[in-house]
């Protein structure tokens, strides 16, 4: 009840950002499943330059829009992984007139088996995907 209770507090603007935040999530999710990268990024860009939101009277930081896409990757099927979080935050972010970068990194696990992470940052700082430690990881270009 206490989750509810919080929510319930956010102002309307919060309210609609994390609805803006789960829709583009679950997007990207089916996207990632169902078409190839290549394509899912093309589509993702053309929504990347499309005019800015120009209602939105205030922006949010960039660091409480990488919460609100968390919050609204838990509520996504077959939860969200790093990648789809990643493409979800760097469409907001930008969307919002923020320069982010998506890199994605490769490491070897435990058990020798090739593993990747994405991970997003703005102005020097990781937004998602930094729960790990990403030292590990090459990134790819």
């Amino acid at each position: 009840m206490g989750r509810i209770r919080r929510f319930l507090a956010w102002p309307f603007a919060e309210k609609w950002l994390l609805f803006k935040a789960w829709s583009l999530v679950l997007a990207v999710r089916i996207a990632i499943w169902t078409l190839r990268f290549k394509r899912t990024r093309s589509l993702l860009d053309r929504f990347n330059h499309a005019p800015p939101d120009r209602r939105a009277r205030e922006r949010p930081t960039a660091a409480r829009i990488a919460h609100i896409v968390e919050i609204a990757s838990r509520f996504v099927p077959a939860r969200s992984h790093c990648l789809t979080k990643a493409l979800a935050a760097q469409s907001l972010l930008i969307r919002r007139g923020y320069e982010v970068q998506v890199t994605i990194g490769v490491a070897k696990g435990d058990d020798n088996q090739l593993i990747a992470h994405a991970w997003v940052r703005c102005d020097g700082n990781v937004l998602v995907g930094d729960d790990i430690e990403l030292g590990r990881y090459t990134e790819l270009s």
